[in-house]
């Protein structure tokens, strides 16, 4: 099995790192793109990814962020992810994220 994490930050900067990451970029606000090495996957992976926030109280003060993953796949070589407010507004954020596969 194939495993990828790592953490970019809010300007798209990648601060942790598997060593399959080969670039990350903030595209517009709130938008990810993550890009891997070739021949990372053989299928395609599954990813989970955590937006970080700054909330001490695991965000029930009204600052929940939504993430979403889009446009996985092994030929691909790379996913998006868009960080949201609970109403949809874009919003720069730190994420972590793990992809695997078989």
């Amino acid at each position: 099995m194939a495993i990828v994490f790592g953490t970019i930050n809010e300007n798209g900067g990648i601060t942790i790192n598997s060593g399959q990451i080969t670039s990350a970029e903030r595209s517009a606000k709130g938008s990810y793109k993550v890009n891997l090495a070739s021949g990372t996957f053989t299928s395609t992976p599954i990813v989970l990814a955590t937006v970080m926030t700054d909330s001490p109280d695991c965000g029930s003060s009204g600052t929940n962020r939504t993430i979403s993953v889009t446009n996985a796949g092994k030929t691909e070589l790379c996913f998006g992810i868009r960080v949201a407010s609970a109403g949809d507004e874009a919003s720069d954020r730190p994420f972590s994220f793990v992809a695997y596969a078989n």
